[in-house]
């Protein structure tokens, strides 16, 4: 998980059966305790395992604080995190305003009036037996550039304004196995480009 101030759920590197991205702050994380009793009704609920230690999801989630704009206080919760699961398809990531990303804004902190929507996005690709994937929630309060540095989303004639560090929101980068110290490095120096393909996926 990266990101300027992240808020997590069971952060870290392994394995793991889901990952939940939220808005709302802190209270958006009651939406991974969803999924994981989702997970586990939809994998063990007749409890018939041989093996206690099997039933244990390892759900691991992010949240994105995006109460500023919003007139109510209505966040997700443990019954849309159960929801969100059920409704899950394999290969799927819904792009720019949706799920966590439907409040997210950019660009708030030179003028907290003047943000614009951000969103979320995603991009994978494979590195010979490993694969890669990034998701991110766009949510910086900083201006959005692309790969050449040029501004794209927020305060289009503010260049000169802005900080060196420009990119900010949540992410997470998933591989389909463990890695060696070379090869999570080697990935860690190819995951830039990545993450930059997830954002310009929020935006497009």
């Amino acid at each position: 998980m990266r990101g300027g101030i992240p808020g997590v759920f069971m952060a870290g590197d392994g394995l793991t059966e889901a990952i939940c991205f939220a808005g709302d702050s802190l209270y958006g994380l009651e939406a991974c305790t969803g999924v994981a009793a989702e997970w586990f009704a939809s994998h063990h609920a007749s409890g018939t395992s041989a093996n206690r230690l099997d039933v244990i999801a390892v759900i691991r989630g992010a949240i994105l604080f995006d109460f500023a704009g919003r007139d109510n206080f209505i966040y997700p919760d443990y019954a849309l995190g159960r929801a969100a699961l059920r409704v899950a398809q394999p290969g799927r990531f819904p792009l720019g305003q949706r799920g966590a990303g439907r409040s997210a804004s950019v660009g708030s902190g030179l003028d907290w009036q003047g943000g614009e929507p951000g969103g979320q996005g995603g991009a994978a690709r494979d590195f010979d037996e490993v694969k890669l994937a990034v998701f991110t929630g766009v949510n910086a309060i900083g201006a959005i550039v692309d790969r050449r540095g040029q501004v794209v989303r927020s305060h289009l004639g503010r260049q000169a304004q802005l900080p060196k560090r420009r990119f900010g929101g949540d992410s997470d980068a998933g591989r389909n196995r463990r890695q060696g110290d070379g090869e999570r490095a080697r990935a860690g120096r190819e995951a830039g480009p990545q993450l930059a393909s997830a954002r310009d996926s929020t935006l497009s």
